[in-house]
């Protein structure tokens, strides 16, 4: 449990080589969420700082597996400045505890199938669950990243990404390790000094996610944002308004589609420039497919979930940890599924769609979130919006969107019926939400994920409700 700091890629690495199982967790989890995490991989020893400690010192006191607790000197989660990045690590010996740390090799050589580390989902839907990740299955992300990058050993890789998730750790750090180049690991992402970062650092590539991209896009331009080294910026999908991010930050942008579950199995091929709207095509080593409800292959142009699997040993999760039952489902029929739907074009480019969870199924048609916050997202005066199902009491789901606006909207003290209005003129009527929320910021996880479950948790209560619509203009007119 600690931040972006040397200590943590020297205890993953020193993990990886004795042999024993690496568990990283974010040092923002707290209360019932790490509770399950810790009861659900068992450590034997947690490796934190003073700060963390303090704070989550409780739950970390009831489980019962823990022998040890080793604290990292400094304050490891404090605000940090450009100079303080992380360079190129030589040495970190600032580990302290009351005993000596004994360590010992369980084998010589770890094999590819054995176990690196248990990586927790998000737990967007139910608890969070551990994918078991071998040494195999770390460098297979490594491998896609630098596919897809065109990664050499004169690159420089920049993240402010998280390193307890397989973004940081195995795309950029792993990444760079295996293509013998160097990382620049910065303590956490900071709108206000991500690109002065960037140009210090001399990256050549980066990564974001489209939520970061989001927020530099809506960012007070800066002299830093133009006069950098960046030949390529890596993204989680692209940015919305492609053409107007490359152009105002002088980088080209390329795409990875990938999942703690599964690896890294589709990417934009180095080199390639990718339609509109895609994510890219199969990386080495995968077989994609996309399937029906009942695993039959869908022709090309339909919608289908995404199913996987690798074509080398051990790229893939081996389980999800102790739940077996799960692992069986996700792997049913000799695929692995993604629970991402998405559709393909005449020459193999891959579009995703929406989360199978995120699908929201409104007068008898299956509605795209994804579809719905591009169209918002065209309006001028929308920053960002989340779209999400609301239980109906009428059909079988309402559509709930939340929505920040830049500071000069201009849509005076009824934002949201104009949005309405602009929403009825682009999108077909069941699509059109119902329940409109109006905030200033969207509640994301530690990888800057949405989540949405909080947003419709209370959805009813705290929106704007523009009415129920049963029908079209059209229908109403004829």
């Amino acid at each position: 449990m600690l931040g972006n700091v040397p200590a943590f890629l020297f205890a993953w690495l020193g993990s990886s080589y004795a042999g024993v199982i690496s568990v990283p967790l974010s040092y923002e989890q707290r209360g019932t969420v790490l509770e399950s995490m810790l009861a659900q991989s068992s450590p034997a020893m947690i490796i934190t700082d003073l700060l963390t400690l303090a704070e989550a010192g409780t739950v970390i006191d009831s489980v019962p597996s823990i022998e040890k607790v080793v604290v990292v000197d400094g304050n490891t989660t404090g605000s940090m400045s450009a100079v303080d990045m992380i360079a190129p690590i030589v040495s970190y010996e600032n580990f302290v505890s009351d005993k000596p740390i004994e360590a010992s090799a369980t084998q010589e050589h770890p094999h590819a199938g054995d176990t690196l580390s248990i990586m927790f989902t998000s737990g967007t839907t139910g608890g969070s669950k551990g994918v078991v990740c071998s040494h195999r299955m770390a460098l297979g992300f490594a491998e896609t990243a630098a596919w897809s990058l065109g990664l050499t050993g004169e690159d420089v890789s920049y993240t402010s990404l998280p390193l307890s998730h397989v973004n940081a750790l195995y795309s950029t750090f792993l990444a760079s390790l295996l293509c013998e180049s160097e990382a620049v690991i910065s303590r956490r992402f900071s709108v206000t000094r991500y690109w002065k970062e960037v140009k210090r650092s001399g990256a050549t590539v980066a990564s974001l996610l489209s939520s970061m991209a989001t927020l530099l896009m809506r960012a007070t331009a800066s002299s830093d944002e133009q006069s950098h080294n960046l030949r390529m910026i890596i993204s989680a999908p692209r940015p919305r308004d492609l053409v107007s991010f490359e152009k105002r930050f002088n980088a080209r942008v390329t795409e990875i589609y990938g999942l703690t579950d599964a690896g890294l199995p589709l990417g934009i091929p180095f080199g390639e420039r990718a339609p509109a709207g895609a994510c890219g095509k199969p990386a080495p080593n995968w077989e994609c497919q996309l399937v029906d409800d009942d695993d039959n292959p869908v022709s090309p142009g339909a919608v289908g979930e995404l199913v996987l699997r690798p074509l080398s040993p051990h790229l893939t999760m081996s389980s999800y940890w102790k739940q077996p039952d799960a692992t069986v489902a996700a792997w049913r029929n000799l695929w692995l599924h993604t629970g991402d739907f998405m559709r393909t074009d005449a020459d193999g480019w891959y579009y995703f769609v929406d989360r199978k969870k995120d699908l929201i199924r409104r007068f008898g048609e299956n509605i795209s979130t994804f579809d719905i916050e591009v169209t918002l997202a065209h309006h001028s005066a929308v920053a960002e919006v989340a779209a999400y199902a609301v239980e109906s009491e009428v059909t079988e789901q309402e559509v709930g969107v939340t929505v920040i606006l830049r500071d000069e909207h201009g849509l005076g003290s009824a934002p949201e019926q104009e949005l309405l209005r602009y929403c009825e003129a682009n999108l077909p009527y069941f699509a059109v939400p119902r329940f409109w929320r109006i905030a200033t910021t969207l509640p994301r996880n530690a990888s800057g994920k949405v989540l949405k479950r909080l947003l419709t948790a209370d959805a009813m209560d705290e929106s704007w409700d523009a009415g129920w619509r049963g029908r079209s203009k059209r229908t109403e007119s004829r």
